[in-house]
């Protein structure tokens, strides 16, 4: 049986933080790092630790010279010694794949699929739905291995056709409860009392207005989809009046 061993990735601020050794102590503006990014990235490389072994992260201090030190974040990962190098393939893998560049095509991810490139794919994937295209607001160093990669500017961005697919259009019966025009949200009241947000199409303003004040039920087209960034919305498509006999609606 191969015993286990841990193995240390720091994720750290690149230039140094200016900082006084007096009587022991560590005096300096320590709130220049700013934390957000370095969390986000150390959270989704847990994720992944995980998935292999056993992972965690604690904050990381380290003298650089006599008036500096270096701050960020280490994570220990507790590993079998015969896949060192596929945490290193994981851990490049998913900075690779959150580096600003070309958009990042998660189907061309990696020529040849297998377990490990699975789990850094989808850390990339949920990374950059929430980050992605955003300003990294400080430069940033992770060594693993003995390798150092650096991440600066702004975060890469997944391309629109690797994204979820938008759901197929469905047809509601519903009567138009609510309009807010500013940012082209309507309201809508199922028969189940239930009540629906979907954007419309500032052209079906008028329309929707006149709905409002009578309450009469109408058959929306409604479909989910996804924006730029990834998150899913429901969007009107089109509308019109009901043919037959409905519940009422106006209570």
């Amino acid at each position: 049986m191969i015993d286990p061993k841990n193995l240390y990735i720091l994720v750290y601020r690149s230039e140094h933080v200016h900082v006084e050794f007096i009587d022991g102590r560590v005096e300096g503006d320590l709130n220049k790092v700013i934390w957000g990014d370095i969390e986000s990235i150390v959270f989704s490389l847990v994720s992944i630790f995980n998935s292999v072994g056993k992972a965690e992260a604690v904050s990381y201090y380290a003298a650089a010279g006599n008036d500096s030190v270096q701050i960020g974040k280490r994570i220990a990962v507790a590993i079998q010694s015969d896949t060192k190098c596929d945490i290193k393939l994981l851990t490049e893998n998913f900075l690779n794949g959150i580096k600003n560049g070309d958009n990042v095509n998660l189907e061309l991810f990696s020529p040849h699929s297998s377990h490990l490139n699975e789990i850094a794919k989808n850390e990339v994937r949920s990374f950059l739905l929430h980050h992605g295209s955003k300003q990294i607001k400080q430069d940033l160093e992770i060594e693993v291995c003995g390798s150092r990669m650096k991440l600066a500017g702004r975060f890469g961005q997944i391309e629109r056709n690797d994204t979820n697919l938008d759901e197929p259009p469905e047809i509601q019966i519903a009567a138009v409860n609510g309009l807010i025009k500013h940012n082209r949200t309507a309201h809508l009241k199922l028969a189940s009392s239930k009540i629906m947000a979907a954007y419309f199409n500032q052209n079906d303003f008028l329309r929707l207005h006149s709905l409002l004040q009578s309450e009469e039920p109408q058959q929306f087209v409604l479909q989910q989809k996804y924006d730029a960034g990834g998150k899913k919305d429901w969007y009107l498509n089109s509308f019109e009046e009901c043919s037959g006999e409905f519940l009422n609606f106006s209570t």
